[in-house]
């Protein structure tokens, strides 16, 4: 799935979730740390992940149960963001997919890998 992400991306979910950190919400901020520009939130691209999850794969009403992240680099707007949502494994007996995550810049610098459980049913 392509994502774009926006400054007004970071607003929102800054105002949602109360991580108003100055790398948030502040170019100048941002810049003197080296970091290119405001930075997106984490979770705000682990939210990206959870829609996936919760209406495509394993399906409408998918269910996450567990996330794991590595954030490896920065993502600065604008940008297009590759996040790929790959089945890893499958367990029937207690009803749950394993699945991998990866976030790709649009410049190919991979900035976030992980993995998630969800169930099945």
């Amino acid at each position: 799935m392509e994502q774009p992400v926006r400054a007004e991306d970071i607003d929102r979910f800054a105002q949602l979730s109360g991580d108003t950190s100055a790398i948030h919400i502040s170019t100048g901020a941002a810049a003197e740390r080296g970091l290119g520009g405001r930075v997106a939130h984490g979770l705000l691209l682990g939210s990206w992940v959870s829609a996936i999850i919760g209406t495509r794969l394993p399906g409408d009403c998918g269910i996450l149960q567990t996330i794991n992240f590595a954030f490896r680099a920065p993502v600065v707007p604008p940008d297009l963001l590759k996040i790929t949502v790959a089945v890893t494994g499958k367990s029937e007996a207690v009803g749950q997919l394993k699945l991998s995550i990866r976030i790709e810049r649009s410049d190919g610098v991979v900035a976030a890998t992980g993995e998630a459980r969800s169930i099945i049913k």
